[in-house]
């Protein structure tokens, strides 16, 4: 039997995919699998937890500011206009958005400070009425 010249490969895949390419590699029994972690210039590995929980609040705050502006000051179109769907933007609006992001989510914080404000005026005013009527 001759010696083959042992080959090295590397494989990128998904954390959720690891588990069925083991198994696969393992019962072909072609490959020796050996974990390394090696930092690669393409591919490195992040947290993204925190990040997508800072998403996920600033998805819910931007939501809630929407609703409020749609409650105080509607959206005035056709009424055929709710069948036109979403409209593509160009990717030039995009990084202006994403230059944007913090201004944007520090009005929407505003807006729902503002929104709290008035839901405290108005527990104030039926607080004050109610003591008017006692009195």
């Amino acid at each position: 039997m001759s010696v083959v010249q042992m080959e090295h490969i590397n494989i990128y895949a998904l954390r959720k995919n690891r588990k069925k390419i083991l198994e696969s590699l393992q019962r072909k029994g072609v490959v020796q699998v050996e974990d390394i972690s090696v930092e690669d210039s393409s591919f490195t590995k992040e947290e993204t937890f925190r990040k997508q929980a800072v998403f996920i609040k600033n998805s819910a705050i931007a939501d809630n500011a929407c609703d409020i502006l749609n409650k105080y000051a509607p959206e005035k179109g056709s009424m055929l206009s709710m069948f036109e769907g979403r409209k593509p933007i160009t990717v030039e609006n995009y990084y202006m958005y994403v230059e944007e992001a913090n201004e944007i989510m520090r009005v929407a914080y505003d807006i729902t400070d503002a929104e709290k404000a008035i839901s405290d005026a108005k527990a104030e005013l039926a607080r004050c009425s109610g003591q008017i009527d006692s009195l």
